[in-house]
């Protein structure tokens, strides 16, 4: 039986891709003695929600690690806040596999506590780092290999694992969709009106205040209502863009919800609004592109027949290529309305044909497992 060590620096349900991942992942690992170490200045070691250590310094948490490792042992973690402590574990456990998950942007922002650092150098620290002491780093895209190859990271370290979709979820969401849509109908009063959805961290890549200052444009508001579901330092501003250019009647805005909630809010709209940017963030002086490496609430949305529109920015292009006819893809933000009126007055009929199930990439990563477990001990 493997133990699995997952690695976090949180262990709240905030909105985003990782957090997604990390609640799925202690779901499905729980009943395989699955512990979760949680980075909070302090160390604290989690069974689900509950903390059931805390540690105030590594030599301590390696003690604890030491206590429960066994030659199944996995360590994974579920991003790069790590990093600086990962050649301290690999000194300690070289018989442990180490296997990262990184969504890309966060090669940039791993070292964000180290002012006296540039941020090239930081990269550079991060790429090292990586090279020296992980086993395998788990990337979800074409786009995010190509972004690690071209920073340093080696080839052969380097998987692509696709998806994260509760299916089971999504089929109840579709058989039930039109009691849920009735039931928010009648609790927002929106009369049955085209319903745009917006589901997303509120991060200035996200660009939503820009898709907002485009939606205002369209002739056809009055047929449509918008749901937005998330939070983020671009709350505020997001919010006063609604009050400032839309009438109140026109929007919903959920909060942060639920990833299941969120999901299911994705599943009662008649499209998925998705207006990432390759948006340029200065960070110690430097920049780097901050952008949609994979795009899980896009997945979410095809998966259960809901039409996208979505910039191309970033990965997302990929959902197009390997689906039929799922949506928009813009090239240009300008035509976000032009598209918009398409759905809304023609109708249109999702041909998802990709498999981005929770079961298939916990498939993939249990064959990873074994095959890393393999390797370390003959």
């Amino acid at each position: 039986m493997n133990r699995i060590i997952l690695f976090s620096d949180n262990i709240s349900s905030r909105f985003g891709g990782m957090e997604a991942h990390q609640e799925a992942f202690i779901g499905y690992y729980q009943k395989e003695c699955f512990c979760l170490v949680v980075k909070h200045g302090a160390f604290d070691v989690m069974t689900g929600q509950k903390c059931v250590a805390s540690y105030i310094t590594l030599t301590e948490v390696c003690a604890f690690l030491e206590s429960v490792t066994t030659p199944e042992t996995i360590f994974f973690f579920n991003n790069l806040s790590w990093v600086r402590e990962i050649p301290v574990l690999r000194m300690r456990f070289p018989y442990v596999p180490i296997v990262i998950r990184s969504g890309g942007n966060d090669v940039f922002k791993a070292l964000a506590k180290e002012p006296d650092m540039t941020l090239s150098q930081k990269v550079t620290c991060v790429v090292q780092i990586v090279n020296q002491c992980v086993d395998v780093l788990i990337a979800n895209s074409d786009y995010s290999l190509k972004r690690n190859r071209a920073i340093g990271i080696h080839e052969e370290k380097m998987v692509k694992v696709r998806g994260g979709v509760d299916t089971l979820q999504t089929e109840r969401n579709i058989l039930n969709r039109e009691k849920n849509r009735a039931e928010f109908d009648q609790k927002y009063h929106t009369n049955g009106k085209f319903l745009l959805v917006i589901a997303s961290r509120f991060a200035p890549f996200k660009g939503i205040v820009e898709y907002l200052h485009e939606l205002r444009k369209a002739p056809f508001l009055d047929l449509c209502h918008l749901l937005l579901l998330g939070d983020g330092k671009e709350k505020q501003r997001i919010l006063s863009a609604l009050e400032q250019d839309f009438p109140l009647d026109f929007w919903t805005y959920l909060g942060a919800v639920s990833h299941s909630n969120a999901v299911r809010s994705i599943s009662i709209g008649d499209v998925f609004v998705n207006s990432s940017l390759e948006w340029e963030e200065n960070i110690d002086g430097g920049t780097f592109i901050h952008t949609e490496t994979m795009g899980r609430s896009m997945m979410e949305a095809i998966t259960q027949g809901i039409p996208l529109i979505a910039h191309n920015a970033g990965g997302t292009r990929e959902l197009f290529c390997e689906n039929d006819h799922i949506g928009y893809c813009l090239d240009s933000p300008d035509m976000a309305n032009e598209c918009l009126y398409k759905i809304l007055s023609q109708g249109y009929q999702v041909k998802a044909r990709s498999d981005y199930s929770w079961e298939k990439v916990f498939s993939y990563y249990n064959r990873l497992f074994e095959l890393l477990l393999a390797e370390k001990h003959g």
